[in-house]
């Protein structure tokens, strides 16, 4: 190639470049000199070395494999090849045995056939307290009764205050409560409390450790109220006498009539000692003013005055003895007073009364007691005899009273339980003419004398008043709860009673009214009925009471009521006893208030099945 001429980026190359090139490169006298270039070397020629491959070259180590090497994948694996490429090798699980992950392997489920006698077998031996091993299938029994919560043994129980015993739980443990004096007494099986001593109690013993009661918070009872208690000895029972007017009251008529529509001079005659306190009026129209004379034996013993209907307090009590005629006679009226009730409670004082049930005497016999009496002129002695009596005492004043010997309740002189109305000792009653000799009644029989005046005992269980058909109050007027009477009849079994027909399918009643005794808590009514036509089928009866009360110098309250159970009539015509008991409270009645009462059937309620009247021979109130 020839270089004259050649130009480089840097200008002509200089003579000795020329001639070195020159010299190397040819003949030098031949004038077309030559330069001769050496290309890069490839895969196929040979040349020059390239920077890039120098850099390449730099970066191999010393030593390299053949690409024709060859990667063999061994036991448990798969993969490989030669070194011509990349080649991945990799774990092969033959089975569950085996778990292969990405980057890890792990043991899987290990089976019976690899593990050999598995189950239950020999393989391993049991463990024991030294050597580790299988558990034993009694020491899982033993596990699996354990609790969850176990505890070793050598935790410790300890006995706390009150208690001896304990220790640890390697044996059985007793704890016991122990009592330091005898206010505690420990049983087997339990602890209660022993003898309490003022030093236990603080001042027990008449001290001020409890608070006083009062009226309305429960406490001790004071000494000045156990002085005041101790000091009651008396007591009030009441009979009530009452009487009607159907006309207009006139000024100095007796026109007043005892349940049996007889006007004129009527009486009935006190079955008891005692004293007219209080009277009471109900008119349908009241005037302005009524003065009412109480006759004793037909001559006026007291007045007593009104200006409404309702209770007034006499200013002097008058003195009834029994036997004695009571009625009443019109004094002075102002205004008209229209169908007209007049009457009065007489109150009997009991002397002995102690507590809520009485004296009941001497050691355990009982009191009876037993007012002469005297009807018209004739006067009846009661005196008392037999094996039963132990003493009698004449008291005076036309009084006897008699010791009965008793061993127990309800029982005679010989001990014989007395379970009906008399039993084997007898006790005779002896009067001015004769002897009668009867057996020692029970308490029911000597209970239901005492109801109708024959005898009083001081031993008071309960007081009673009995109201026949012929003495119930007809309700005719606006001034009952139900305006509307049973009527009177005979009796179609005797016709020698009166009753009073309660009809079936209307509401029908009986008017009466009392006085509740002091000292009583309880009322039970009594009402004696029959069916009139007897039922193919036990049936029902409903019976209604109405009460409203003449408070004290106060207003007459307004008509309450309570339907009593329902009474069951069985398929005939015999008499019934149906009894409810409640107690005052029940009532909204305090002892000592007048109460008017009306006791009504209720024929048009559902619960009341019996076709056909009822007919009522009594009513009884029973206080207690």
């Amino acid at each position: 190639m020839p270089l004259d001429g050649l130009q480089f980026p840097t200008g002509e190359l200089s003579a000795d470049v020329k001639d070195a090139l020159q010299g190397t490169q040819g003949d030098p006298s031949d004038t077309n000199r030559y330069v001769t270039k050496t290309d890069v070397a490839t895969s196929g020629n040979a040349g020059l070395m390239s920077a890039a491959d120098k850099i390449r070259l730099d970066g191999f180590p010393s030593q390299v494999a053949d690409a024709t090497t060859t990667i063999t994948a061994g036991d448990g694996l798969t993969g490989g090849g030669t070194l011509a490429a990349n080649r991945t090798l990799n774990v092969v699980a033959a089975n569950s045995t085996i778990t292969v992950n990405a980057d890890s392997i792990q043991v899987g489920t290990i089976t019976d056939t690899e593990h050999s006698n598995l189950s239950g077998g020999t393989l391993h031996a049991a463990a024991t307290t030294s050597v580790n091993g299988f558990m034993s299938a009694s020491d899982k029994t033993k596990l699996d009764g354990l609790p969850s919560s176990a505890v070793p043994t050598t935790r410790n129980l300890t006995a706390g205050a009150g208690l001896t015993g304990g220790g640890d739980l390697s044996a059985d443990r007793t704890f016991n409560v122990v009592a330091a004096d005898g206010s505690i007494t420990v049983n087997a099986n339990s602890i209660q409390v022993g003898t309490i001593s003022d030093s236990n109690h603080g001042n027990r013993s008449g001290g001020s450790l409890h608070s006083v009661a009062t009226q309305s918070v429960n406490g001790f009872l004071s000494a000045a109220d156990k002085t005041l208690i101790d000091s009651i000895t008396t007591g009030d029972l009441f009979q009530t006498i009452w009487a009607e007017d159907n006309g207009p009251l006139v000024n100095g008529e007796r026109e007043w009539s005892f349940g049996n529509g007889s006007e004129g001079v009527n009486n009935v005659y006190a079955a008891q000692d005692g004293e007219i306190k209080n009277a009471f009026i109900d008119a349908e129209t009241p005037g302005t003013t009524a003065s009412i004379d109480i006759m004793i034996n037909d001559v006026s013993a007291g007045t007593a005055s009104f200006t409404s209907n309702g209770l007034v307090t006499l200013g002097t009590p008058i003195s009834v003895s029994a036997g004695d005629a009571i009625g009443f006679q019109t004094n002075t009226v102002v205004g008209t007073w229209n169908d007209v009730r007049v009457g009065v409670g007489i109150a009997q004082t009991i002397t002995g009364l102690k507590g809520d049930k009485g004296d009941p005497g001497a050691g355990t016999d009982l009191v009876v007691q037993k007012d002469d009496s005297t009807v018209g002129t004739i006067t009846e002695t009661l005196n008392f005899e037999g094996n039963a009596v132990t003493s009698v005492t004449d008291e005076g004043s036309n009084k006897t009273t008699a010791l009965i010997q008793v061993t127990g309740t309800n029982v005679d002189a010989a001990g014989a339980v007395m379970n009906s109305d008399t039993s084997t000792a007898s006790m005779a009653f002896v009067n001015d003419a004769a002897t009668t000799t009867t057996n020692l009644w029970s308490a029911d029989k000597i209970q239901e004398e005492i109801d109708e005046g024959i005898i009083l005992l001081t031993s008071l269980n309960a007081l009673k008043f009995r109201y026949y058909a012929d003495q119930l109050d007809y309700p005719r007027s606006s001034d009952w709860a139900v305006n509307n009477g049973a009527p009177s009849a005979r009796d179609s079994n005797n016709t020698a009673l009166t009753i009073r027909r309660f009809d079936d399918s209307s509401e029908e009643g009986v008017g009466f009214s009392t006085v509740f005794p002091l000292l009583v808590t309880d009322m039970l009514i009594r009402i004696k009925f029959r069916a009139l036509t007897a039922p193919g089928a036990s049936a029902g009866v409903v019976w209604k009471l109405y009460w409203r009360r003449f408070p004290d110098n106060g207003a007459v309250t307004s008509w309450s009521s309570l339907q009593l159970p329902t009474a069951t009539v069985p398929t005939n015509t015999n008499v019934q006893y149906y009894s409810y008991t409640a107690p005052l409270t029940t009532w909204g009645i305090t002892a000592g208030d007048f109460t008017q009462f009306e006791l009504t059937r209720v024929g048009g309620n559902a619960s009341d099945t019996l076709s056909g009247d009822a007919g009522l021979l009594s009513l009884e109130l029973e206080y207690s």
